[in-house]
């Protein structure tokens, strides 16, 4: 009778071993399954297409208190970091980082007519200027300007110390010269600005822009860059993203 006993207690440990490995198993797949939910392949395009916003041009503007799927002006695709890769080894910038050619001297950049002075004001209108680089293609500077709760980024022309553009953040230049680039998410307001300019007779225009409402844009100046195929490329992140990162590459072409 004892070892009957001892013989039933023995098979149904074993049977609750078998239960709990099976409970550990299904939750380890379902673990798996909620991390693959989470990767950048299932961004949809609900999720890069959806604007406040946009400009084509002069031609036509559209905006919207909601959120709406642009549909048109833009191909946004999420790309591998293999493809990503593939195409940033072949990208120039055509931009020296020759930060010695511009001295300040006295608190001031000079260039040509042109005089940038740091200001240091308790009414909040601080002004703090520093040369970046020179973009030869252009022959223009490049000077960041620092105020209370905002930047821009000034192109300065190396000869007549005209301020030709002043952009929302960093611009990058496509390596014919033809297209510049700047892209900027306010985290406050939920938005990422994001605009294209084209060369036209002697000067860059408004070919695209729009606002973004579920995407951020990461660290612009160091991910984004045109290719020579034509399309720009940048990494962001969903909007508002915390410790779950769901971190892809986009290619964005005109279209």
């Amino acid at each position: 009778m004892n070892l009957l006993k001892t013989v039933i207690s023995l098979v149904a440990f074993g049977f609750l071993f078998s239960c709990s490995e099976e409970i550990s198993i299904t939750n380890e797949n379902q673990e798996k399954s909620s991390y693959l939910k989470k990767t950048p392949s299932q961004w949809d395009e609900n999720d890069l297409y959806q604007v406040h916003y946009y400009q084509i041009g002069n031609l036509k503007k559209v905006e919207n208190l909601d959120s709406f799927k642009l549909n048109e002006g833009l191909l946004i695709e999420t790309i591998s970091g293999k493809e990503y890769e593939s195409a940033n080894q072949e990208k120039n910038r055509y931009y020296l980082k020759d930060t010695l050619a511009l001295i300040k001297i006295k608190n001031s950049i000079k260039i040509g007519k042109t005089v940038l002075t740091d200001k240091s004001a308790t009414d909040g209108s601080s002004e703090f200027y520093n040369y970046l680089g020179y973009f030869p293609i252009m022959n223009q500077y490049l000077i960041r300007g620092e105020y209370l709760d905002s930047l821009d980024y000034k192109m300065i022309d190396k000869n007549s110390g005209e301020i030709k553009y002043s952009f929302i953040d960093y611009p990058i230049i496509s390596q014919n010269g033809n297209f510049v680039t700047v892209c900027k998410t306010n985290e406050f307001e939920n938005k990422t600005y994001f605009e294209i300019y084209n060369y036209s007779n002697g000067f860059y225009k408004n070919a695209f822009k729009a606002i973004f409402t579920n995407w951020q844009v990461v660290d612009f100046e160091k991910y984004a860059f045109w290719g020579n195929d034509g399309s720009f490329y940048l990494k962001i992140d969903r909007m508002n993203a915390d410790d779950s990162s769901d971190e892809t590459f986009l290619r964005i072409t005109l279209n």
